[in-house]
């Protein structure tokens, strides 16, 4: 699991050089602020992962902020009971 919270929180350097962002942003900063723990951001990818491929970015953008304010001020359970909405 650690490994999937890295590769979707972390920021990694690519062959080119440049530097790929986190995939989920608000996920990794608010992590990175201690703001949500590890169930929480294991809870926003799988949501995150349910969400349907052709959704455009803005809108994938969007649940992520909600999911993140979500979990700032609830349980980790939280996200995860969004998931079955």
């Amino acid at each position: 699991m650690r490994v999937k919270i890295t590769g979707q929180c972390g920021e990694f350097f690519e062959p080119s050089g440049h530097l790929r962002p986190a995939a989920l942003e608000k996920t990794a900063e608010a992590f990175e602020a201690g703001a949500i723990s590890r169930d929480h951001v294991r809870n926003i990818i799988d949501v995150m992962n349910h969400l349907p491929a052709n959704i455009p970015a803005e809108t994938r953008t969007e649940a992520e902020d909600i999911l993140v304010g979500h979990c700032r001020v609830g349980w980790p359970s939280v996200a995860a009971g969004l998931r079955r909405r």
